[in-house]
C-alpha cells in the first residue's frame, strides 16, 4: 500500500467515524433512558478503539499522514472524542465498572471536558466506599465544581443526560448545605437547577428539595428543614 492510498484509507475512516458521533450522540440520550446500556458500552468502547487507532497512526503511526488528516485526527481528539469518553463514563458507572468510570472521565477532564469534572463528582459522591477512594478525592472534586460553570449549555450537552445532571446538582447542592454549612448557595443551586429544560419528574424532585428552604426575611439567611 503506498502513503496516498494509506492516507485515502485514514480519510475515509476519519469520516465515517465523525459522521457516526455526531449522528448517534443525540440519539444516545434516548437509548440511555430507555435501559439499553450494554449495546450502548459495546459501541462506545468500539468508537473508542477506533479513535485510539488514528491516534497511534497520528502519533506514532510508520507512515506519514498528509496535514489534512493530521489535523482533522487533531480535532477528533479535541471535540468528539471527549464527549464520547463522558459517554462512555456513564456506562461503565452503570456496570459498576468504577475504576473504569474514572480512568475514561479523567482523560475527558484532561482533554478540557468540564462535563467530566461533573460526572466524577457525582462518581466520587456516590461510590466513594466501593471504590476505595480517600474522601479528600470527594472534597477535591466538590471544590473544582464550584470553580465551573455547572448550569452552562455547555456542561448539559457534555453529559447528555438529564437525570443524570440533575441527580449531580442535587448532590452539589446537599454539599453545599452539609460541607460548607451554606444554605444560601445550596438554595441558589437549585433554583439554578430548574431553570434548564428538565423533564417533569425531575423538576419536581428539584422543587421536593426546595421545599424545605425557609428565607428570614430579616436577615435574608436561609434555613433547612428536615
Amino acid at each position: 500500500m503506498t502513503d496516498q492510498e494509506y492516507n485515502e484509507n485514514v480519510l475515509k475512516l476519519l469520516s465515517v467515524t465523525t459522521l457516526s458521533m455526531e449522528i448517534d450522540r443525540p440519539l444516545s440520550a434516548v437509548k440511555e433512558a430507555m435501559g439499553q446500556w450494554d449495546e450502548l458500552l459495546k459501541d462506545r468502547e468500539d468508537c473508542k478503539e477506533t479513535c485510539e487507532g488514528l491516534f497511534f497512526d497520528l502519533e506514532k503511526g510508520s507512515i506519514p499522514l498528509t496535514p489534512k488528516n493530521q489535523a482533522e485526527i487533531a480535532k477528533l481528539k479535541r471535540s468528539l472524542y471527549p464527549l464520547l469518553l463522558c459517554d462512555l463514563g456513564k456506562c461503565y458507572e452503570h456496570e459498576k465498572r468504577y475504576q473504569d468510570a474514572e480512568d475514561v472521565l479523567l482523560k475527558a477532564k484532561f482533554l478540557g471536558s468540564q462535563g467530566a469534572e461533573v460526572l466524577l463528582f457525582a462518581l466520587y459522591a456516590l461510590h466513594l466506599r466501593e471504590m476505595g477512594k480517600d474522601i479528600v478525592v470527594l472534597v477535591n472534586a466538590f471544590n473544582r465544581m464550584k470553580e465551573i460553570d455547572v448550569f452552562s449549555e455547555k456542561i448539559v450537552n457534555e453529559i447528555n443526560n438529564e437525570y443524570i445532571h440533575s441527580a449531580a446538582l442535587s448532590i452539589l447542592s446537599d454539599f453545599y448545605r452539609v460541607f460548607d454549612h451554606d444554605n444560601g448557595k445550596s438554595f441558589e443551586c437549585l433554583v439554578n437547577a430548574l431553570k434548564l429544560e428538565w423533564p417533569d419528574d425531575v423538576r419536581a424532585k428539584l422543587r421536593s428539595q426546595l421545599s424545605h428552604f425557609r428565607k428570614d426575611y430579616r436577615s435574608g439567611t436561609y434555613r433547612y428543614v428536615e
